[in-house]
């Protein structure tokens, strides 16, 4: 009976082997996020994203027009937030984007009421 019961907590190393790797696709990869600023001025663009159910803010881009920031890359869902450049304490805009499998790229663009949008891009 006790030799049995050792038994179960045996895992044999084929099996260890096929769920390390079935697990690391999703734990390797993660989605990448660029934002293009496409207003007349500069803005500050910062994506926070969440652990665990807490948000863990990233670092801020400043972007001149027609500037681009790098690939923000980090499991789970992201609050996108854009400050006014030139008064950092006011938040213009802010959403959140959900978790996806495939890398996206956005247009931070006016709309038209003073604030800005962002817009969903196809390509880089």
């Amino acid at each position: 009976m006790v030799g049995n019961l050792c038994k179960l907590g045996c895992v044999s190393p084929a099996l260890l082997s096929v769920l390390i790797a079935g697990a690391l696709p999703t734990a390797g990869r993660a989605e990448a996020l660029t934002f293009r600023n496409d207003t007349n001025g500069a803005i500050i663009v910062q994506a926070a994203i969440s652990v665990r159910g807490v948000m863990k803010p990233g670092r801020p881009y400043l972007l001149n027009p027609g500037d681009s920031t790098p690939p923000i890359i980090g499991p789970g869902d992201k609050l996108i937030t854009v400050y006014d450049s030139k008064n950092p304490n006011v938040v213009i805009f802010q959403d959140k984007v959900l978790a996806s499998p495939g890398d996206k790229a956005f247009n931070v663009a006016p709309d038209g009421a003073g604030g800005v949008k962002m817009e969903r891009r196809n390509g880089p």
